[in-house]
């Protein structure tokens, strides 16, 4: 008995499956059977969102790859096995990319733009939007919960820190945390350590 509801469970998720690949598979510019999107969740841009293999995007986000600022193409690519949880609000007018097997924690803001205010007569949210440089996310890089990155790259195996504001460059195996983000670990190769740093990612112990 436990071996047919084992099979009918694994036949209900391979369904499941079926059912995301033929909602997504011909609509999005890349979508891998056996990759996830939660729902509810705002998608709008579909038709320029890449999503690699095993990757999954959980439900009550807002995600969104449309070329406001006038740019000739506009990307949202993940990689594979890359998992973004509940609540991500994402938002691409140029590109933003995730490498592979990456952590996004719950709440996580992304975007390579940002609304002007330089005219104090126009409502902020009604002024121009300010195209930033794209948004690149490093393989294996875990990014904590309610963490805002804007027009700048992580690279691979960081840590950003829950909460964090990131706007500069984050290097490889680096940690990050704080507003602004600044770098307090980077792992030292030739002690096969993680060591505290300064701000510029020089060791300090």
């Amino acid at each position: 008995m436990r071996k047919i509801f084992h099979l009918i469970h694994v036949l209900r998720y391979k369904f499941w499956l079926l059912r995301q690949y033929l909602k997504y598979g011909f609509k999005a510019k890349e979508f891998h059977y056996g990759s996830y999107i939660g729902k509810p969740l705002i998608l709008n841009g579909i038709e320029n969102i890449s999503i690699g293999e095993k990757s999954y995007i959980q439900a009550n986000g807002y995600i969104e790859a449309i070329p406001y600022t006038g740019e000739s193409s506009c990307e949202f690519k993940m990689g594979k096995k890359n998992r973004i949880n509940f609540g991500a609000h994402i938002i691409a007018t140029k590109s933003i990319v995730i490498g592979d097997c990456c952590e996004i924690a719950p709440y996580v803001y992304i975007a390579d733009n940002t609304h002007t205010y330089e005219n104090i007569n126009v409502p902020i949210v009604l002024s121009p939007i300010k195209q930033l440089r794209p948004v690149t996310i490093g393989d294996g890089t875990w990014i904590g919960t309610r963490a805002v990155i804007i027009g700048c790259s992580i690279g691979k195996h960081c840590v950003i820190g829950a909460n964090s504001v990131v706007k500069h460059d984050i290097p490889d195996y680096c940690v990050a945390a704080g507003i602004p983000a600044r770098i307090i670990k980077r792992y030292d190769f030739g002690t096969k350590s993680w060591r505290k740093t300064n701000p510029q990612g020089e060791f300090i112990d």
